[in-house]
């Protein structure tokens, strides 16, 4: 509170809400941070990060950008300026963004998983050359880093037709990804089957017109399966505001759960709006329609229909093969 500024603070503070996967925690320090000291590089650049952490996206580029006056030889505001070009569909700014941060640091790695991703042929070979030789010296880089190396480097030869040394690439990635993501089988399973016995053979009556949740959309899919894209073809239309992949829904049934009578519905419902105008950053005003993509709102239909009657529901459905590939490969 005394020094809003002080950096060694912020990290700590940062890596304390990262431990309790709390990515909205350090916003508010990091804004008044910024405030107190606007020229610090150092501060803008872990705020971008953790506007990234928090799905952010659009905020991340802008402040990247604005900051990229001030520091334009900063690699890391490059790379976030260009992640942001390329959330808006613009290719080439993008690449002119990734490539200056490489040419400003050599060694840098993540530009070349975004580079990859977007798979212009004029780089396919400078890329293959510089993954090759950042993957000598994997021992040196950090396991996540690790990871989107062996990432871009099966989707470069993925691009240059050696799909065996793709496959391969895509082995060690995957090796590299078990052993940072503990996922618990058991306990999804047991999550999936309590969702099951509890709405699996409920059939909601017919909404009302003026049933809660008409102005929300919620997408549902597997992973990899296009949620991304019908989110932006949503978003194209004026009214519409989208929230990205949160985890409003399960909180929202955690609120009912403890209690399951229609006060603890309508206190989860009056939750989980509230908490969304507030990431779609709705004026008090404003009606949007607000879209939610949450990867797993799959899982909760059966509570989301009785949460919000009056929802939509855009089913988004992908070769089982192809999205399972795709799940591999990135």
């Amino acid at each position: 509170k005394d020094d809003p500024a002080n950096f060694d603070a912020l990290t700590s503070l940062m890596n304390a809400y990262h431990q309790m996967n709390d990515s909205s925690g350090p916003i508010p320090f990091f804004e008044r941070a910024r405030e107190a000291a606007p020229e610090d590089e150092r501060i803008t650049i872990y705020f971008v990060d953790a506007l990234v952490a928090n799905q952010e996206d659009q905020k991340a580029f802008h402040l990247a950008n604005e900051a990229l006056e001030t520091h334009p030889d900063n690699s890391n505001l490059r790379v976030q300026v260009g992640r942001g070009w390329m959330g808006l569909g613009e290719s080439e700014k993008a690449r002119k963004e990734l490539w200056a941060a490489i040419e400003i640091d050599p060694a840098i790695v993540i530009p070349i998983y975004y580079l990859a991703r977007i798979g212009d042929e004029r780089d396919l070979d400078r890329l293959d050359s510089l993954a090759a030789e950042a993957w000598q010296r994997r021992d040196t880089l950090e396991p996540s880093t690790c990871l989107m190396l062996a990432y871009a480097m099966g989707a470069i030869a993925e691009k240059q037709g050696r799909f065996d040394d793709a496959w391969s690439a895509y082995v060690a990635a995957n090796d590299i990804h078990k052993n940072l993501v503990l996922f618990d089988e058991m306990g999804f399973l047991d999550v999936v089957t309590e969702n099951l016995k509890q709405f699996g053979n409920s059939v909601p009556p017919p909404a009302s017109n003026d049933a809660p949740g008409q102005n929300l959309i919620f997408i549902v899919s597997l992973p990899r399966s296009g949620s991304t894209l019908t989110e932006q073809i949503l978003a194209s239309h004026s009214r519409v505001k989208t929230i990205g992949e949160r985890t409003l829904v399960h909180e929202a049934f955690q609120v009912w759960n403890e209690h399951r009578t229609p006060a603890a519905l309508e206190k989860a419902r009056n939750a989980y709006l509230t908490s969304a105008r507030a990431l779609a950053n709705c004026a008090d005003d404003d009606d949007p329609i607000i879209v939610d993509k949450s990867i797993t709102n799959y899982i909760s239909l059966g509570f989301l229909r009785i949460l919000f009657p009056g929802a939509k529901f855009v089913h988004v459905v992908r070769a089982p093969m192809d999205a399972a590939l795709s799940c591999y490969a990135t």
